[in-house]
């Protein structure tokens, strides 16, 4: 890996893909899962994950987030100008959670 930080500067994008690969190969000639190739102590169900959901119609992002239901976490992106219409589904389904002690 310090091959590859040497090759170039900046362009961290790329190098970082490529450091991943290679500690995924070192990891999968070992026959373990990268996280505990590197030591990392992931728990079934201790971890939680989000989704991302990109700018789109309102009736789209309604229907995306419908679908992201069994994600805890949504991250919304947003641009200037977005009405409430979007926002609108994601609040009502935070104070669902809420009054249902799933937050």
């Amino acid at each position: 890996m310090r091959q590859v930080e040497s090759l170039t500067r900046g362009n961290f994008s790329p190098k970082g893909a490529l450091n991943i690969a290679l500690l995924d190969g070192a990891a999968k000639r070992r026959g373990r899962p990268l996280s505990e190739f590197l030591g990392l102590s992931f728990a079934e169900g201790k971890h939680v994950s989000s989704i991302t959901i990109g700018l789109d119609s309102p009736s789209m992002t309604r229907q995306k987030v419908r679908e992201a239901e069994a994600f805890p976490i949504l991250k919304l992106k947003s641009a200037r100008g977005m009405t409430s219409k979007i926002w609108r589904p994601c609040a009502n389904r935070s104070a669902q959670n809420s009054a249902s002690g799933r937050e």
